[in-house]
């Protein structure tokens, strides 16, 4: 997360923040999902935190990371783990000031709730631990200190929350305004953008965007949330850049759901990876003909590798032999939550040659990685079409 305006006591709501995450395109995440018990945020896969994490209860946590002139060291602790923990503390200022800004690269930690929302500057280089309560307005913060130079992207942002505000500070009207100001592509003109010691100029320039496009690097998503007394009051993502992808409302995240196993089979033959189709007739006629990783429902009291077995048995005609889990996906569906376990499996035998078939699905094709993109796969599998193309077969 690299640009989070908060909003305190000039809007209905009386803490509001909007935030922008800019990441490196080839680094593999996930949009909100339940990272707790009524815990939300994006999942970064590499590292299993997040950038941003907001509790039921309108306690949230997030990080932007503090620019330096040197890479940090390898083997540190993720800052988003310690998102997600910060977001979920029992006492956030305890948990805060019980850190070791040297375990972390260099982060600025934002955390709070309606009743108060405080900054947390922690510095690897030399320890430092600054914690900073904040005060009734508009903060902007980018990578640095609050009002650090160096960011017209914050600037501008603040500016247009300004000007948003002027129109109007209900969240029917306000968080429109919001979206449109994150998804604002001007950049400064070039002999204005901030020296770099490591990036050309023209890169440079780019990141004075408040939703930034480089050919390496970029705005990833977006959240737009307003906390009041009771807790989140509101909650939109934009699972894209937000100037391209729609901002849609998560509250249901947050519902005392019935949510239901199931698991999904990776099957790689000559580095392509079998799908299969769903048939023409489903409870929901929108997931009709679609296609998805093989699998199926964990039935009560069975273990998840047996499913998985079972399920391909019935449905493909296969034996496997399942491996380790490689992935944990989250969707939320109408009624219900989804959680997927996707094993990478090996076809052991079938009859006599082992060949898949579509007993219980409509069809079956074995799809290269890279190609997986252009074919219409579940919602809920989608997330692991990014990563194999991101990735390749396990």
């Amino acid at each position: 997360m690299c640009t989070i305006a908060i909003l305190i006591g000039v809007a209905e709501a009386p803490v509001v923040l909007a935030a922008n995450r800019d990441e490196i395109y080839a680094r593999p995440t996930r949009p909100p999902e339940n990272l707790g018990p009524r815990l939300v945020g994006g999942r970064d896969v590499l590292s299993g935190g997040t950038w941003l994490a907001l509790r039921a209860d309108g306690q949230f946590a997030a990080v932007t990371n503090q620019r330096a002139l040197d890479r940090p060291p390898v083997g540190l602790r993720s800052r988003g783990l310690a998102v997600i923990e910060c977001a979920d503390a029992a006492d956030q200022d305890a948990y805060v000031s019980a850190l070791d800004p040297r375990d972390y690269a260099s982060m600025n930690l934002v955390y709070g709730n309606a009743r108060g929302v405080t900054i947390a500057y922690l510095r690897r280089e030399d320890g430092g631990h600054e914690l900073v309560r904040l005060g009734h307005g508009i903060h902007v913060l980018c990578n640095d200190r609050l009002g650090a130079p160096g960011f017209p992207r914050g600037e501008r942002l603040r500016g247009m929350i300004e000007q948003a505000l002027a129109r109007g500070t209900s969240w029917d009207v306000l968080w429109p305004r919001l979206a449109a100001a994150l998804g604002d592509h001007e950049r400064v003109a070039l002999a204005d953008a901030p020296p770099s010691h490591h990036l050309t100029p023209e890169v440079a320039r780019e990141l004075t965007a408040i939703c930034i496009h480089t050919d390496f690097y970029g705005t990833r998503s977006s959240s737009l949330i307003a906390l009041d007394d009771r807790g989140v009051a509101a909650y939109r993502a934009s699972d894209g850049p937000p100037g391209e992808t729609p901002f849609t409302d998560r509250m249901a995240l947050f519902d005392d759901r019935k949510r239901t196993l199931v698991v999904a089979g990776l099957i790689v033959r000559d580095g392509r990876i079998l799908i299969t189709q769903r048939g023409p007739v489903q409870k929901q006629p929108e997931l009709a003909l679609k296609w998805e990783f093989p699998g199926g429902k964990v039935e009560p009291g069975e273990a998840p590798v047996a499913a998985l077995v079972r399920e391909l048995r019935e449905e493909i005609g296969v034996t496997v032999t399942v491996g380790r889990i490689w992935d944990v996906l989250f969707h939320p569906y109408p009624g219900f939550d989804l959680v997927m376990l996707v094993y990478a499996c090996s076809i052991s035998g079938s009859g006599s040659d082992g060949e898949p078939s579509a007993i219980d699905v409509h069809d079956l094709a074995w799809v290269a990685p890279a190609e997986l993109g252009g074919w219409d796969i579940l919602p809920a599998d989608r997330p692991l079409v990014e990563r194999l193309r991101s990735e390749g077969a396990p």
